[in-house]
């Protein structure tokens, strides 16, 4: 079964989206600068790609 669908993040007054597909136990996220996929396990697919955006965020933001 294929399910998808799009969460947001706001941070520092930014809002930061990705879209989400969920394929053969891989929750695939895209933004507009990368696409990671992740094992699903048994974490709802929605919180995968909550904790996958943020994890993209910090990884593309400078060193403070």
């Amino acid at each position: 079964m294929k399910s998808s669908g799009e969460v947001t993040i706001k941070r520092g007054g930014k809002t930061y989206g990705a879209t989400y597909v969920v394929e053969h136990g891989m929750v695939t996220v895209k933004t507009h600068t990368e696409t990671r996929s992740i094992e699903l396990g048994s974490d709802l697919p929605e919180e995968v790609a909550r904790r996958t955006l943020n994890e993209i965020i910090d990884s593309s933001r400078p060193p403070q």
